[in-house]
Formats: structure tokens, C-alpha cells, sequence
């Protein structure tokens, strides 16, 4: 039995969706969880936005809603709920994340991104994984 034509397209968009946003959604869970959970983190946010991607697509941007949606679980399971300047910092800092790819990401414009980067706080840079030396 073949899938109404409706079903494939939210389908393809969903998985490109995926494809495009799930690393760096798994790069910032795991920088702030331990692995395991980050994985179930993340897999739970992409499966709450998949029953109701019809919805997710009709918002001014999906983007930002998802990630709005991860970066609320992964605050509650991480007991720590960071500003948007501070998660904007963190990635740029921590996870050497481009200003196009936090705005890619959180669905935020680049301009509002790079002023958030420019206004981190110390409380950002406290966060920055230790190096270790060889």
C-alpha cells in the first residue's frame, strides 16, 4: 500500500530536518549530559517534533521551536537552564560552533547571534571544558 503524497513530502522534510539539525542537537546535549542521556534526549525531542511536524512547519520557525524544545529538556534533565545569550556563548566557545550554525540551530537570525556572542558572560566561559595535555 502506497503513502498519500502528503505523508512522503512531511516525511522527506522531517528527515532533512533531522539530518541538518540532529548533530549539533547531539553536540550541545552531550556537552551538557552525560552521553546516554543526551542520545535519549535528543531522540525524544526529535520524536515529539515528528507527531506534530505538520504543526512545527506552519510556525514562523520550526528551527527555533525545536530547539527551544531540546534546550528545555536538556535544561530540566541537567538541572542548569542557561539564558539563549549564555547557550549562544557556550557553543561558539565550547563546541567551536560557527555564528551560521548556532543560527541555523536555534532559528535565530545571524545578527542576533552575533550580538549575543558579543555579549557572553563569565559565567559562559566557567563552563568551558577542561583541555587536558599529552
Amino acid at each position: 500500500m502506497r503513502r498519500p503524497h502528503h505523508l512522503a513530502t512531511l516525511s522527506t522534510a522531517f528527515s532533512a530536518f533531522c539530518d541538518l539539525h540532529r548533530p549539533g542537537y547531539l553536540a550541545y546535549a552531550e556537552a551538557r549530559l552525560p552521553t546516554a542521556e543526551a542520545e535519549i534526549a535528543v531522540t525524544h525531542v526529535l520524536g515529539l517534533i515528528a507527531t506534530e511536524w505538520a504543526a512545527t512547519m506552519r510556525r514562523p520557525s520550526p528551527a527555533a521551536y525545536a530547539w527551544e524544545r531540546l534546550t528545555a529538556f536538556v535544561a530540566l534533565r541537567a538541572g542548569e537552564h542557561p539564558s539563549r545569550t549564555e547557550d549562544a556563548g557556550f557553543m561558539y566557545d565550547n563546541l567551536d560552533f560557527t555564528i551560521d550554525k548556532i543560527a541555523t540551530l536555534t532559528g535565530t537570525d545571524t545578527g542576533k547571534v552575533t550580538a549575543m556572542i558579543a555579549a557572553r558572560t563569565p559565567l559562559t566561559a566557567r563552563r568551558k571544558r577542561p583541555t587536558h595535555s599529552s
